[in-house]
């Protein structure tokens, strides 16, 4: 059964492609091999639910794709999400803020540790990665190993109160941090025990 759609926003058209398979239709009495016309609306985050074929309303019909959606229509990360492992690393490594922003939240430690070999990465960018405590240890590992980064001094910072950074980097790290900064984390319940035992300990060496 083919059905054309109708009414649907110019933004969510990309993810059903040009016409659509609707399970359940049968079950309401329409005819296979005939044309209907429905209207679909947003029913919740990601999922859309026809309201009405050919006027007459019908509810608990999933829309579902059944063919190539019209890639003009498609946002960045609909794009992104129809890539392979592949063509997300390039993409990684080369695209832009707006790419890297996307990727560097994908599921795949590949494709994240790419995102920070971009070379276009900038230090906001690395600040905010150093900070994310669902990211992947190997990309923390690169940024508190890598001599571009730890010049940044916030990422040193974000390292250091990162759980997902190695113990012993963000233990080399600290004597690094300023004075303000070790106060901070030695009183932060948000860090190691370890990793704030060390900041107070710093702090006890400075006042001698």
């Amino acid at each position: 059964m083919t059905v054309h759609r109708k009414d649907v926003p110019c933004a969510f058209q990309g993810i059903f492609g040009s016409c659509t398979l609707v399970p359940g239709l049968l079950d309401q009495g329409l005819e296979a091999e005939t044309e209907y016309a429905i209207t679909v609306t947003l029913c919740q985050k990601d999922a859309f639910q026809v309201l009405t074929v050919n006027g007459e309303r019908l509810r608990g019909i999933l829309v579902l794709t059944n063919e190539e959606p019209d890639k003009e229509s498609q946002s960045l990360s609909q794009k992104i999400a129809r890539m392979n492992v592949a063509e997300k690393i390039k993409l990684a490594m080369t695209g832009d803020k707006e790419s890297r922003g996307i990727l560097i939240r994908d599921g795949n430690k590949m494709v994240q540790g790419a995102v920070v070999q971009n070379a276009r990465l900038t230090d906001a960018e690395a600040v905010q990665i150093a900070k994310m405590r669902t990211m992947d240890e190997g990309v923390i590992r690169h940024l508190a190993t890598e001599r571009k980064w730890l010049k940044v001094y916030p990422v040193k910072v974000e390292l250091v109160k990162n759980p997902k950074t190695p113990l012993m980097l963000a233990i080399r790290l600290l004597p690094l941090l300023r004075e303000a900064d070790l106060r901070d984390i030695a009183k932060s319940k948000d860090v190691l025990k370890t990793i704030s035992s060390q900041a107070l300990r710093l702090l006890g060496q400075k006042k001698h």
